[in-house]
């Protein structure tokens, strides 16, 4: 799977070979760094806590926040390449953590920028026709599963993570879930008739789905679940 390149501001990422590239020069950072900028690049002008920064840039190693303060410096350092008046790319905000604050395009291989393209209408589309669909990036998804996961803490830092990360894998739900009605009473999924007990041409009663769109599902402790 061919890893994204990212323009980040001046600098072009290409996280293949380790390298950044601006104006004809070439810099090839620690594997570790280029990590830690496309991290920032899914997120631009957000700010991410040390924490966030540990579970999903050093997602098998124990780090402390030291090493994460210490690689944000290093960082910084080989962005601004030796110039004192190039603007600062990633700032501190006090007590909460980093902030990437220039502008973030994601390219092709060859540094064109991906346009996303608008579906075609009916009226224009041959039939038989493909129909071009948005260009969606990775980091679209890291993206959504992030704002998702800051709605689901709705501003409590103490609350358990809803949805986890599986390192080289994806995602995983881990709270209990029950599907309930519109006014909020649980739905009793009912059990399969069994193939003795049913009668010929019988249907047999599955499992309520719930509908998946409308808030009709609510996360409850895990012993009311089991």
């Amino acid at each position: 799977m061919q890893q994204p390149v990212v323009r980040v501001g001046e600098w072009l990422v290409i996280p293949s070979v380790n390298q950044i590239s601006r104006q004809g020069r070439q810099l090839t950072l620690e594997p570790r760094l280029i990590d830690l900028l496309v991290f920032f690049a899914r997120h631009p002008d957000e700010v991410l806590s040390r924490d966030e920064l540990i579970d999903n840039v050093w997602t098998r190693n124990v780090v402390t926040s030291h090493v994460v303060t210490q690689s944000v410096s290093e960082l910084r350092k080989s962005l601004k390449d030796g110039d004192e008046s190039s603007p600062e790319y990633i700032v501190t905000v006090p007590k909460r953590g980093y902030k990437l604050t220039a502008p973030v395009i994601w390219c092709t291989e060859e540094g064109e920028e991906l346009t996303p393209m608008a579906p075609a209408t009916t009226d224009a589309q041959t039939p038989g026709e493909s129909v071009p669909v948005p260009v969606v990036t990775s980091h679209v998804v890291t993206q959504g599963i992030f704002e998702l996961r800051k709605s689901l803490k709705d501003g409590d830092e103490s609350s358990p993570e809803y949805i986890m990360t599986m390192p080289k894998r994806g995602y995983k739900l881990t709270a209990p879930v029950i599907w309930c009605t519109e006014e909020g009473e649980e739905l009793t999924p009912m059990a399969p008739a069994t193939t003795d007990a049913q009668t010929p041409g019988e249907s047999v009663p599955v499992p309520p789905s719930g509908c998946g769109v409308c808030s009709c599902w609510r996360s409850v402790p895990a012993s009311r679940w089991w």
